[in-house]
C-alpha cells in the first residue's frame, strides 16, 4: 500500500508486544510559514491529516500540567524525529531542567529526561548529577535508577564511587526500567482520542493497510471496517511502546562479572534481577553476572544449576518470541482490547508473564478456531 510507507511489525521477546511504526506518522512539528509539499513528500490525505493529528497530540501533552508528559513530548520528538537530534533544535529543550526540578516528575520521566540530557543539544539544560541523585531518591529500591551513574562512574573508573553504588544496590528489592507505556500515559493518550477522534482519511488507509497484509480471516477484516477508529487506536499504542528506552546494562554486567573485591554485592544484585525484574535484558542480566562469577570460583552442582537456569530462561524466551513472531498469530495480537490487558500484566508481572500469558491466549483462541491437533505449537512446549 502506498499511503502508508513503513509499517514494520515487531514481535519480539525483548519489546514484548508488537509495534507498528509508520515512517510517515512521525511526531515532526511542521512549521506554519512551511507549505505542506515543503514539510514532506505526502503521497495522499490521509498521511498528511494524520500527522497534522499526531502533531495536535503531541502539543497537547507538551503543553499538559503533568512534567512527566512534557518530557515525554521531548523524548518522542527525538526517537520520532528523522532529523538528527545532535545537530538540530529541539524546541521546549530549555525548559528541561524546570521540568526535571519539578516536584510531579516520577521515575519513568526522569528515566526519558537521562536520555535527553545525553544529547548535545540538552548539554547546556541540563544539571546531570543531580539529575541523577533525584533519580535514584525517586525510586531507591529499583535497581535501574543506579544504572547511569554507576555506568558514569564505571567509565571514569571512579573505583569509590562504583563500590559505593553497588552496595546500595545490592539492598535494592527490584528492577524496572519502566520502557513501556505508563497506565497514566496510556489513559491520557485514549482520552485524547476520544475527545480528537483520528482523521476519517486516516481510518480508510488502516483499513487497507491491514487488509493488504493477507493475514487476516474475513471476520476480522469487518471487524477492522466496523471499528477502525480502535484499530488507529491500536497501532497508535504500540508504535509509542517500541521506541521507549532501554537500559543499558552491558558496563554494570562487565564490571560485576570481572570484580572480585564486590563479588558477592554482585550475585545479590544478580539475584533481584533473577527473581524480581520487570523486564527480560534485566533478567538476562541477572543470569549472566551470576552464572560467570561462579565459573570462577564455584564447582559442581552450583555452577552446573546457574548455567541450567540461565539456558532454560533464553530458551523459553527464544520459543516464545519465535511462536510470537508467526505472521499467523496477528489475527489475535491485533487487538487493543488485548494490547491493553497486555499492558497491565506487564506493569504488575513484567514482561514475560505477559508474553506467556499472550501465547497461551493465542493457542486457545486457536484452539476454539480448529480444535486439537499436533499442527498447533502449544507454548507448555516453551515454558521451563
Amino acid at each position: 500500500m502506498k499511503n502508508i510507507k513503513v509499517i514494520t511489525i515487531v514481535i519480539c521477546a525483548f519489546c514484548l508486544t508488537f509495534a507498528l511504526t509508520s515512517v510517515n506518522a512521525s511526531l515532526d512539528q511542521p512549521s506554519t510559514e512551511q507549505t505542506d509539499a515543503e514539510v514532506v513528500d505526502v503521497e495522499n490525505q490521509g498521511d498528511w491529516d494524520y500527522m497534522v493529528w499526531l502533531v495536535g497530540l503531541d502539543e497537547y501533552l507538551a503543553n499538559h500540567k503533568n512534567p512527566n508528559f512534557k518530557i515525554y513530548s521531548l523524548y518522542n520528538n527525538v526517537v520520532a524525529s528523522e532529523v538528527n537530534p545532535f545537530d538540530s533544535e529541539l524546541a521546549g529543550v530549555n525548559d528541561l531542567q524546570n521540568l526535571i526540578d519539578s516536584k510531579g516528575v516520577e521515575t519513568q520521566g526522569l528515566f526519558l529526561a537521562t536520555f535527553l540530557c545525553s544529547l548535545d543539544i540538552a548539554d547546556d539544560y541540563c544539571d546531570k548529577e543531580k539529575l541523577n541523585k533525584k533519580l535514584i531518591k525517586s525510586a531507591p529500591k529499583n535497581i535501574d535508577t543506579y544504572i547511569n551513574s554507576l555506568n558514569l562512574a564505571i567509565a571514569k573508573n571512579d573505583k569509590k564511587q562504583i563500590e559505593r553504588l553497588i552496595k546500595k544496590m545490592s539492598k535494592s528489592k527490584y528492577s524496572d526500567s519502566f520502557n513501556y507505556l505508563t497506565e497514566d500515559l496510556e489513559k491520557e493518550i485514549s482520552k485524547y482520542v476520544e475527545t480528537v477522534p483520528f482523521p476519517d482519511s486516516y481510518l480508510t488507509n488502516i483499513i487497507e493497510y491491514y487488509k493488504e497484509l493477507k493475514q487476516f480471516s474475513d471476520k476480522k477484516i469487518q471487524d477492522i471496517e466496523s471499528n477502525p477508529q480502535d484499530y488507529a487506536h491500536f497501532t497508535l499504542l504500540a508504535s509509542i511502546i517500541a521506541p521507549l528506552l532501554k537500559t543499558d546494562y552491558i558496563p554494570f554486567t562487565d564490571y560485576c562479572i570481572q570484580s572480585t573485591v564486590l563479588r558477592d554485592k554482585c550475585l545479590k544484585i544478580a539475584e533481584i534481577l533473577i527473581e524480581n525484574s520487570h523486564t527480560m535484558a534485566a533478567a538476562k542480566a541477572g543470569h549472566l553476572i551470576k552464572m560467570e562469577i561462579l565459573r570462577k570460583d564455584t564447582k559442581g552442582k552450583v555452577l552446573l544449576s546457574a548455567i541450567q537456569k540461565k539456558g532454560n530462561y533464553n530458551g523459553q524466551a527464544e520459543c516464545l518470541g519465535k511462536m510470537l513472531s508467526n505472521p499467523s498469530k496477528l489475527e489475535y495480537i491485533v487487538d487493543l482490547k488485548h494490547l491493553k490487558k497486555r499492558l497491565k500484566t506487564i506493569r504488575a508481572h513484567g514482561e514475560l508473564q505477559a508474553v506467556i500469558d499472550l501465547a497461551f491466549y493465542i493457542y486457545s483462541e486457536e484452539v476454539k478456531k480448529h480444535g486439537k491437533s499436533p499442527y498447533l505449537f502449544s507454548p507448555d512446549m516453551c515454558i521451563r
